[in-house]
């Protein structure tokens, strides 16, 4: 019985692995072939099953946020993708089911990146690129402490979640123990979570936006901090925000 169960098994294990490896490989997208595009201009095209996706490049001369709008349809839907130079993916999601215009925004540093459009083949897809220099926004990739961007006391920054999992670290220094003030904002039903952190990832203070308001709000809170290196995190939900640490 023993032999008779284990000839199945491998006769089994035998088909799944066939099976495996008749499946296609995904392609990686290839950024040869992405069509540079200027800033602020609309772009049209439409997706077919030989051109399943269209690549655009942009090229960001300065640190900024980027906004990207993608016109919506009803029972339609397309997967836009933000790239780097390398082909890392740094922002994705699918677009709205309704009539009417999307808009996604990313801060980036200056550089190469691409625009990735993929999905509804059966109707035509509009896309537009906008891009505000400033050394104010947050700047994509800096998810992890070693990449956090560094930032000037008394200044607003902004700065957006891409989404739940997506996670923001902005370093600040205190030269001497002081007492530290952080001012943000409240957006009507969009939470995040604000912590204070050090390096090794000691938390000194956490705090949850309110997700509650009618309208948008400010709130502040202060705690004090003895010499050091430190970073603001701002993780979970979703959208832009607006913070100041003095």
């Amino acid at each position: 019985m023993k032999k008779y169960w284990k000839s199945i098994f491998c006769a089994l294990a035998v088909l799944v692995l066939s099976l495996t490896s008749l499946q296609p490989a995904l392609a990686a997208t290839d950024l040869k072939k992405a069509k540079t595009i200027s800033l602020d201009k609309n772009y049209t095209g439409q997706l077919s099953v030989t051109n399943y996706e269209q690549v655009f490049k942009v090229k960001l001369k300065k640190n900024g946020n980027l906004k990207v709008f993608v016109k919506t349809y009803k029972s339609r839907s397309w997967y836009v993708e933000v790239l780097d130079s390398e082909g890392s993916r740094l922002d994705d999601y699918y677009t709205k089911t309704t009539n009417g215009t999307e808009t996604n925004e990313i801060g980036l540093k200056k550089g190469t990146y691409y625009i990735v459009i993929s999905g509804n083949k059966d109707k035509p897809y509009k896309v537009q690129a906008k891009f505000k220099a400033s050394e104010y926004y947050e700047r994509e990739s800096n998810n992890t402490v070693k990449t956090a961007n560094t930032i000037k006391t008394g200044k607003n920054y902004y700065g957006a979640l891409q989404e739940f999992t997506d996670k923001d670290y902005l370093k600040f220094t205190v030269k001497n123990k002081r007492k530290v003030s952080i001012t943000y904002n409240n957006t009507p039903k969009e939470q995040r979570d604000i912590l204070i952190v050090n390096a090794k990832g000691k938390v000194y203070k956490t705090v949850h936006t309110d997700y509650h308001v009618k309208k948008p709000s400010t709130s502040s809170f202060s705690l004090s901090l003895p010499k050091g290196s430190y970073h603001v995190l701002i993780q979970y939900g979703s959208g832009a925000y607006k913070i100041k640490v003095k």
